[in-house]
């Protein structure tokens, strides 16, 4: 029998994440995500949909979407993060990190510690990682965004029954949330123990929820 390769966790990972005036906090329907701090309401909703477009594979929309969230507040900590998450080269991460810190002051406690993630090393600090992973849990137990997170650094230890346990409770909080049966999918296609026919089951509910994202679809026909 031909034996499964099995995918080290960081190119999983790559695979796959104040006082001001008029200050503004979305989260998300429920109240229970990591919030989106800005002055403008403006601003947040432009990151949104960037958010969106990054989670479904759409780099290119996701940075146009930051980039125009930024002209709108360009003290928004959480867009300047996520446009290093979508820089094309190491320089741009480093320019793009630098000014989420920066503005980190601006930023809620959730926010900051997504920050602080992307400044901790996998490689020399993973504890420091789970332990900042694990309070943002502690702040977002509902939040499905948390709990990935959390499950990612799991995912980095080599903890994949925790990491998929997490996944599991994030769709029992938000069934309508593509990115816990994603992960799932993922998980099974590469961690042990392998499952071909759960991994097939997951991707196609992440298939189902974004009908009109090719990303989603291509996703599934990878896992085909």
């Amino acid at each position: 029998m031909k034996s499964v390769k099995k995918i080290p966790a960081y190119l999983l990972l790559l695979l796959f994440w104040i006082v001001v005036p008029l200050l503004y906090a979305f989260a998300d329907s429920e109240g229970n995500d990591i919030p989106c701090t800005s002055s403008s309401s403006e601003a947040v909703q432009l990151f949104l949909k960037g958010r969106e477009a990054y989670e479904m594979g759409r780099i290119s929309d996701a940075e146009a979407y930051f980039d125009k969230a930024l002209l709108k507040d360009h003290r928004f900590a959480l867009a300047w993060l996520y446009k290093a998450y979508v820089s094309g080269s190491d320089g741009n991460w480093d320019v793009n990190l630098e000014k989420a810190s920066l503005n980190r002051s601006t930023a809620s406690e959730g926010e900051r510690i997504l920050i602080d993630l992307a400044l901790t090393s996998p490689e020399s600090n993973p504890e420091q990682r789970l332990v900042l992973a694990q309070k943002l849990v502690e702040l977002y137990p509902s939040g499905v965004r948390a709990l990935l997170v959390l499950a990612n650094e799991y995912q980095l230890h080599e903890d994949f029954n925790k990491y998929r346990d997490l996944a599991h409770i994030a769709i029992h909080l938000d069934p309508e949330s593509p990115l816990a049966y994603r992960s799932l999918a993922s998980s099974f296609l590469f961690n042990p123990p392998i499952d071909f026919s759960l991994a097939i089951r997951y991707m196609t509910k992440f298939a189902e929820l974004r009908p009109h994202e090719a990303f989603a679809q291509i996703a599934l026909g990878d896992v085909y």
